[in-house]
């Protein structure tokens, strides 16, 4: 199975936009482990090229759908929804910027075990993405899967247990309150970007189907 030639003409810069929201995630956790502002700099001009080819993959879509067929009308439909899910995690990439900034700024210290658990999640984003930039190519249905009922699930719920976990150390005490808004800011940051991943790999796998196998 494989994607139709209308809608894998637009899959180099769907691809595009996936490469570099990778090179955002690797910039934030370099601008965590080494507490460096600049890179937070590069995000924020990282975020602008991707929303530039968000919005010429945009515009491309929308140029194409009055000679598409219906069942490709209906697909490059699906793609602006595709677009829209990684324009909301180009928007959470942006925030995450934040949160980053104040700490770094500010010097707020994060436990070990924040650390950690901060550095596990930007790395599964990472796969996440590396995977759906090979789907992007391949239109690989084990992937999609990976993506949409395995890593992505997993990063979500991990999201949502360090946020509890999180707070109810804060109630005992044994967190500080400087670094609590933070680091839950950040998980909340990475929580979206995992939801919209997922939903991403689903519409890729309903377009696929939706096409049926090739000749």
């Amino acid at each position: 199975m494989s994607f139709s030639e209308p809608v894998k003409d637009q899959l180099d810069l769907f691809g595009a936009v996936v490469d570099n929201l990778a090179i955002m995630v690797d910039m934030a956790r370099s601008a965590f482990n080494h507490q460096c502002r600049q890179m937070l700099a590069e995000m924020e001009h990282h975020k602008v090229i991707v929303e530039e080819e968000i919005a010429l993959a945009t515009e491309r879509i929308d140029n194409l759908l009055a000679e598409l067929s219906a069942k490709d009308q209906v697909n490059a439909i699906k793609l602006h929804s595709v677009l829209a899910h990684l324009q909301i995690v180009t928007e959470a990439l942006g925030e995450l910027v934040h949160p980053l900034r104040r700490q770094i700024s500010d010097g707020v210290p994060f436990s070990p075990k924040a650390c950690s658990q901060i550095n596990d999640l930007l790395k599964g984003h990472l796969e996440i993405l590396r995977a759906l930039a090979d789907v992007l190519k391949t239109d690989n249905d084990v992937l999609k899967t990976y993506i949409s009922d395995e890593k992505g699930p997993q990063v979500c719920s991990l999201c949502i247990e360090f946020a509890t976990d999180h707070e109810a150390r804060l109630i005992e005490g044994l967190c500080t309150p400087h670094a609590a808004p933070l680091y839950l800011g950040i998980l909340d940051c990475l929580r979206v970007m995992a939801q919209h991943e997922i939903s991403v790999a689903q519409l890729l796998r309903e377009i696929s189907k939706a096409e049926g196998p090739m000749a």
